[in-house]
């Protein structure tokens, strides 16, 4: 007797809905012409050693978990990302967001910060192992702190939430200042977090040439955000200065190391910097001579100042034009 039997997890329990067979186990679809080439019949014995190329299963499987995660469906995402680390138990990405998808199921109670810290160190060490210093570990790695990130930031509003809600305000002092406190410490190990993320990443590094500028602003950024948790509940100067300047002058090295290796990207990049401070001068001048006008609107007989000012917020909008269009 033929059955049908899923090329990605092995299961034979696939069910036919609004023209698709549905894998039960891993949720695969396949159409009609994909389920006839799945159909095996009889008992096949194999002597010795077989390598099988499981390729295909781990990418449809990627594939599969990629989507549920991007719809927020965080328990299949799970299982998805945990069958291709059953195949390919070194996989990054499956590393990376199986951590995420089980860090996202967490709540205000019990917020799952430590497994998706885990995971992205996992994630970026074995992608540094197997690519070293190359473009793919940069891009891998800017996408992995991107990805935690958002994560982080989704518990930090919840709790801050929790922190602002009326009817956490209306329960009496106690209650708001269990409230803050959990909000405090919430923000503290965030910023620890995004801290330890970009030591991660960086500090694997020997070779920053196949890097590019993206992922050394990055580095900034997420320190920068680490600094707005803590300022955001008052908690500044509990971030120890001299380790947050020590870590930044790593990464400043680094760039110099960059910006070496690319020295046309580098003079691109100091004129594109050039370009943008006299387009925020000028247009400072442009909203000082607009409001001066904007105060002579009633005064009708001042129509030769107002001309003037005018002229002169049309030479300046031209000169912003120029700047933008070098």
């Amino acid at each position: 007797m033929k059955v049908i039997k899923c090329e990605l997890c092995g299961s034979n329990e696939l069910v036919k809905e609004e023209g698709f067979f549905i894998c039960q186990y891993c949720k695969t679809k396949y159409t009609v012409e994909e389920a006839r080439k799945l159909l095996i019949e009889g008992v096949v014995e194999v002597a010795g050693t077989v390598q099988v190329d499981r390729s295909n299963e781990v990418e449809n499987s990627l594939k599969n978990a990629r989507r549920a995660y991007e719809d927020k469906n965080f328990e299949e995402a799970y299982s998805l990302y945990t069958n291709v680390l059953s195949i390919d138990s070194d996989n990054p990405e499956a590393v990376l967001y199986k951590g995420l998808s089980s860090s996202c199921r967490g709540t205000l109670a019990f917020p799952r910060y430590q497994e998706a810290l885990n995971a992205f160190t996992r994630a970026v060490t074995l992608t540094y192992e197997q690519a070293g210093d190359s473009k793919e570990y940069f891009d891998f790695a800017l996408s992995a702190q991107s990805s935690t990130n958002l994560v982080l930031v989704a518990f930090h509003k919840m709790f801050v939430k929790l922190c602002n809600d009326t009817t956490t305000l209306a329960m009496g002092p106690a209650i708001r200042a269990e409230s803050l406190q959990k909000t405090q410490d919430n923000a503290r190990t965030l910023a620890t977090m995004l801290r330890t993320i970009v030591e991660t990443a960086f500090e694997l590094v020997v070779d920053f040439h196949s890097a590019d500028r993206d992922f050394f602003f990055a580095q900034f950024q997420l320190l920068s955000d680490a600094e707005a948790y803590l300022n955001s509940v008052l908690l500044n100067t509990s971030y120890e200065a001299s380790e947050r300047s020590a870590l930044r002058e790593k990464i400043k090295a680094g760039v110099d190391v960059y910006w070496e290796a690319h020295p046309e990207e580098h003079r691109a990049y100091l004129q594109e910097q050039e370009h943008m401070r006299r387009i925020e001068a000028l247009d400072e001048e442009r909203a000082a001579i607009q409001k001066e006008l904007d105060e002579l609107a009633d005064f009708t007989f001042k129509r030769k100042e107002k001309d003037v000012l005018a002229r002169k917020i049309g030479e300046l909008e031209e000169a912003i034009k120029e700047i933008r269009n070098d």
